[in-house]
């Protein structure tokens, strides 16, 4: 009820065994005051119950909910009252209760507080200004608990005859809660509180692990990303009271595990110049937690800081798409799984009210995030996830593709900072997640400026700003060297001025036009040649291994691409329609006609494009500035394989390289070989036709035996292994696995008997080789039964 606008709400406490409120007379039962409910927020009231002395506090939030006002009205343990009176006297009894106003004019809930004794305190009554009164014999004194710097005496006596002694209080917080603490002249000061004495140390653990690896498996089954920390310490220490945990991680990487991706690294840390130079780089991710026990239905974290070192950030449209899918099917099954196991234990979320917890001071320092990003061809694979009419496909992907090209973006996170924190962890991590995006949507222009489709503009301005301050800086150090050392100032900076602008300008062109090409590329909507683009230029999207090295590598590769995408436009007239009319009769002959018109148009203004992006990409690399771009991260390990069914085995290093060796054969194999691509990776075997010098690799997938020539080149500089040779193969044959029938072992090589009548041979020049390569034939050919 209320009257002016004002909503309040009162409350009755009654036994649980009252069933019927009606028989039990509300009329005499023990209400409440009048608590004011128009305000969104929260607040803690104490009741009594009816005719006891035990009093309960009841948390009453008030929230909106569409045109409804809801209030929630929980019971909360005392600890969580917002103020407590400590008694730290050696005789005397304290009464405390609200002082009575014109909304209370009868206090009902009167509390005695023993010497030595503590007492949780909630006001009965909410006004603007309440105040506690607080008795010690024949005195009273009125304070407000609100007020952080209330000090002062009161006098009171221990016994009728006794002379009357000063009490000294104040009011100081524990936590979220306001103490008001009150001691006797024998004290010298207010340090002795009852529970002040946090006790000795209980338990002290360090952990020291080399490495931790995690994998990400989905269904299909594959492997997704990888996650490796390295050099962790961890530290935890307690006693009765406190607990403080702290943990440094010296190395994080999140390697992308897909087969052909464009990077082959997620997410892990860049350091500056100078750190890189530093005997021990700075920590990845260092946390400190420090937080005090022994609190009910409250987490008390004294200390939560958290350091992450400038991370860099590299992603593909191919894992963005396969991460969403992935989280999708994820949280639905886990949310079933939840509800299941809940339903099982019977047990309801609503019965018990969140947790809270009270932070003195959350630091979360700034950090700093470079974002890259690339487009793969296929499109953003948005139709997987929303409807979409087929004639927006293609036009999605070309903008997806045009505008998913961004290089090196930085993102600065500012700190945050929080004092005194008292609330649910789900508002909390809200709050903290509101603050991340908010800074994320002001820095759009940031990543909008890194997109290649515009040249990369702040990277081609970094550059230029670069070229300019070192042409006036090296004179300038050099004359206060000397007029020799000042030529050869003016040298080195008209040297790195010209360098760093052509390698500006003609990094722009490159990424522009290469970025056009990959969106116009999306209009042919015509899968196989997207699929065909994207495997000539894998490599080279990486950034190493397919790049024109000087410009007249460039300028070959220009004119191929040009050639070729003319080529390819032209015979796609002819061709796409009979394949249309064989795949699918009339209706696949016209839309084969509609594609070769549209290729006709589309593949060479892409392969023009390409065109200038290779030789502007050779041009780029000539110059002196392109040695000193950081190479392309690498992955911590090959991707793991997998069982012939799925299942997870322990990770083997020759298996994940024999499998990337798979993926490259096939890859370089083009057409010839993409029935390969329907398997997985299950076994391989090293063999050969000379003991102890194995030429040829046995690979079984889950549909198909492939025997490998292996090729060994030297190892390059930028080559990831140890070894002094790096291994090549080309596929020298493949059968399918349902038209194997026995394996028969002969002298120096094992026979494969084929279904269709034919033989198939597999060298094997010692006894233990043929063993190894009957037993993983055997174990692939059970497996397809």
């Amino acid at each position: 009820r209320g009257g002016r606008g004002a909503r309040l709400l009162s409350l009755c406490a009654l036994h649980e065994a009252s069933s019927s409120p009606a028989r039990d007379g509300l009329d005499v039962a023990d209400w409440s005051n009048e608590l004011p409910i128009s305000d969104v927020g929260e607040m803690t009231v104490v009741c009594r119950l009816p005719n006891e002395r035990r009093r309960i506090f009841i948390l009453v939030s008030v929230s909106i909910e569409g045109a409804a006002l809801r209030v929630n009205l929980t019971e909360q343990p005392p600890q969580l009252a917002p103020y407590r009176i400590d008694n730290l006297t050696h005789t005397h009894s304290l009464l405390v209760t609200q002082s009575p106003c014109a909304a209370l004019p009868q206090p009902r809930v009167v509390e005695e507080v023993a010497p030595g004794k503590r007492l949780h305190f909630a006001w009965e009554q909410v006004v603007d200004e309440p105040t506690l009164a607080l008795h010690a014999g024949n005195n009273c004194v009125h304070l407000r608990l609100d007020d952080l710097q209330l000090v002062g005496g009161l006098k009171a006596a221990a016994f009728a005859d006794a002379q009357p002694e000063v009490l000294r209080y104040r009011v100081v917080t524990d936590g979220p809660v306001k103490v008001l603490q009150v001691r006797d002249s024998r004290r010298a000061d207010f340090a002795a509180s009852p529970d002040a004495a946090e006790g000795r140390l209980r338990l002290k653990l360090d952990v020291q692990l080399a490495a931790i690896g995690l994998s990400l498996v989905d269904t299909t089954p594959r492997e997704l990303l990888y996650l490796c920390l390295s050099s962790i310490l961890f530290s935890y220490q307690a006693s009765a009271t406190r607990a403080s945990s702290s943990v440094v991680v010296q190395g994080m990487q999140i390697d992308n595990a897909l087969p052909e991706s464009t990077f082959g690294v997620l997410l892990r840390p860049h350091w500056s110049a100078s750190e890189d130079r530093q005997p021990k780089k700075p920590p990845a991710l260092e946390v400190l937690v420090q937080r005090r026990l022994g609190y009910a239905r409250m987490k008390f974290f004294d200390t939560i800081s958290v350091r992450l070192q400038t991370l860099q950030l590299m992603l593909d449209t191919s894992l963005a798409k396969t991460l969403a899918l992935f989280a999708v099917s994820t949280v639905s099954d886990l949310s079933r799984l939840f509800a299941a196991l809940l339903d099982g234990i019977g047990h309801d979320a609503r019965a018990e009210p969140p947790e809270k917890a009270y932070v003195r001071w959350l630091n979360l320092q700034p950090t700093r995030v470079y974002f890259s990003c690339r487009a793969v061809a296929g499109g953003l694979g948005l139709e997987s996830l929303v409807e979409l009419p087929a004639n927006a496909v293609g036009v999605v992907n070309t903008l997806g593709a045009l505008l998913a090209n961004v290089d090196r973006a930085p993102i600065l996170f500012k700190a945050i900072v929080l004092d005194n924190v008292f609330a649910h962890y789900t508002t909390l991590a809200g709050t903290i997640a509101t603050s991340y995006q908010e800074q994320l949507l002001k820095q759009v222009y940031s990543i909008f400026l890194s997109c290649e489709v515009l040249g990369n503009p702040r990277g081609l301005f970094s550059r230029m700003a670069t070229g300019v301050t070192e042409a006036f800086y090296e004179p300038i150090a050099g004359l206060q060297r000397g007029p020799e050392e000042f030529a050869q100032g003016v040298l080195r900076g008209g040297k790195s001025l010209a360098s760093n602008m052509v390698f500006g300008v003609s990094d722009s062109v490159s990424r522009m036009s290469g970025a056009l090409g990959k969106g116009l590329a999306e209009l042919s909507m015509d899968q196989e040649y997207l699929a065909k683009r994207a495997s000539s230029r894998s490599s080279h999207s990486g950034g190493e291994g397919s790049q024109s090295r000087n410009v007249g590598e460039g300028l070959r590769s220009s004119v191929g691409e040009v050639g070729s995408g003319f080529l390819k436009g032209i015979s796609g007239v002819v061709s796409k329609p009979m394949k249309g009319a064989q795949k699918d009769g009339v209706g696949g002959f016209f839309k084969g006609v509609a594609q070769g018109a549209v290729g006709l148009i589309v593949q060479p203004i892409v392969g023009v494009a390409d065109g200038i992006s290779q030789a502007s990409e050779g041009i780029r690399n000539t110059t002196e500035a392109a040695h000193a771009t950081p190479i392309m991260a690498r992955r911590m390990r090959p991707p793991r394989t997998l069982g012939f069914h799925g299942e997870l085995q322990p990770y083997s290093r020759a298996d994940a390289e024999a499998q990337a060796i798979l993926g490259s054969s096939i890859g370089s194999a083009g057409r010839a070989a993409i029935t390969l691509r329907e398997g997985r990776f299950f076994r391989h075997c090293q063999c050969g036709a000379r003991p102890k010098q194995p030429d040829r690799l046995l690979v079984l997938t889950t549909t198909h035996v492939v025997l490998l020539a292996l090729v060994l080149v030297p190892a390059g500089a930028s080559s990831s292994s140890s070894d002094t040779v790096a291994r090549k193969a080309t596929i020298e044959w493949f059968e399918p696995l349902a038209n194997v029938g026995v394996p028969e072992e002969f002298s120096e090589e094992i026979g494969l008997h084929l279904r269709n009548g034919g033989l198939r041979f597999v060298p094997c020049a010692d006894s233990h080789t043929r063993r190894l390569a009957r037993q993983i034939l055997n174990e692939a050919l059970r497996g397809i039964v």
